[in-house]
């Protein structure tokens, strides 16, 4: 995507107004605080319920994917709408605390959390709604990734994005979002056509009147310009199959990971647009994994198949499966169907 060729005053102006929010939304450790400790919390409402360390839900919200970082906010602001998340940022302003925005929590590096500061977390915020006449999907930042997939699927459609099925949709978006359908059909992001932003002073905005917050939003990275609180994408239809295939290479030295990692990008340089491939390692392991959605695999697709089983170690059988059952057993998530392979702790490249 190309930038826009002018800047003009307006966003000038809001981009000024973006890095208040920008600013505290570094996560703690990266600055001192500035604020003492506080011994009770704001009042809370049908908006947002306030969190502080001593309350009973306080470790439910706080955690995080990666069990590693045990950052402890200051207080969590558990938001049930737009309101509490103004509602929120205006605490977070009066007490002088740096913000983090937890939607799936599934941020490698710990930034959906803090230490000693305010966490918005918007797990609760993840309803959908599809629209039949136009296609599209409406849904708030807490969604996750395997209830999107379940919710499509009733209507046969279906937004490109990933396999893990507890990432937040808002998240995955405004990184950029990659995955199994990305050659295809674009990144996660490619396919959002509208967002709405509460900014780092509280002011609603909706890209519907403000395009380029919409650009800026595709992909350049979270809490950049305020907290997302919806998210618009046009849909696509679903497959009907969905093929996997892992291929394992055991006990590799330096120099033998080094030569297979070349010839798979040189053997990827032919992979269909239909189709998937990470190569992963794990110590001195080596995981390669292939998906495929199309109904017949082509010739190119079996000459890739035929030179990766050609001194793999350990050969899964292929499976080949209805995309609804691929879709349904993110319900449990889809790491157990397809990407059991992918253990936490790797190196992983996925062919572009």
């Amino acid at each position: 995507m190309n930038p826009p060729a002018t800047t003009n005053p307006s966003r000038r102006r809001f981009l000024r107004n973006a890095l208040t929010l920008a600013a505290s939304s570094i996560p703690a450790f990266y600055f001192p605080l500035t604020a003492d400790a506080d011994t009770s919390a704001p009042a809370s409402s049908t908006n947002v319920r306030f969190l502080l360390r001593n309350d009973a839900d306080y470790a439910k919200h706080r955690q995080i994917f990666n069990k590693r970082i045990t950052a402890m906010p200051k207080i969590i602001a558990v938001c049930a709408n737009e309101t509490g998340v103004q509602a929120a940022i205006a605490y977070a302003q009066q007490a002088k605390l740096p913000i983090a925005v937890k939607s799936g929590g599934h941020s490698f590096e710990g930034f959906s959390t803090n230490d000693g500061g305010l966490m918005l977390d918007l797990s609760g915020m993840n309803k959908p709604k599809y629209d039949k006449t136009t296609k599209r999907l409406t849904i708030q930042p807490g969604a996750k990734l395997g209830k999107v997939y379940e919710y499509l699927h009733q209507y046969g459609r279906m937004i490109p994005a990933g396999s893990c099925a507890g990432v937040g949709v808002a998240g995955l978006t405004l990184g950029g979002g990659y995955g199994f359908f990305a050659r295809q059909l674009g990144l996660t992001c490619d396919s959002l056509q509208r967002v709405r932003m509460v900014d780092g002073k509280g002011k609603l905005h909706d890209s519907s009147t403000n395009p380029e917050l919409l650009w800026a939003c595709k992909g350049g990275g979270n809490g950049n310009f305020g907290i997302i609180t919806e998210l618009e994408f046009k849909t696509h239809p679903a497959p009907i199959h969905f093929s996997s295939h892992r291929y394992k290479y055991r006990n590799l030295t330096p120099t033998s990971a080094t030569q297979l990692a070349e010839r798979w990008f040189e053997w990827m340089k032919t992979l269909p647009n239909t189709a998937y491939s990470s190569w992963v390692l794990n110590g001195k392991h080596v995981t390669v994994i292939v998906t495929d959605t199309s109904s017949t695999p082509s010739a190119a697709l079996k000459a890739i198949l035929a030179k990766l089983k050609a001194g793999a170690t350990e050969v899964m059988t292929p499976a080949r499966m209805r995309f609804y059952a691929v879709s349904s057993a993110t319900k449990a998530g889809l790491n157990r169907c397809i990407l059991r392979m992918f253990p936490l702790a790797i190196t992983k490249v996925s062919a572009i």
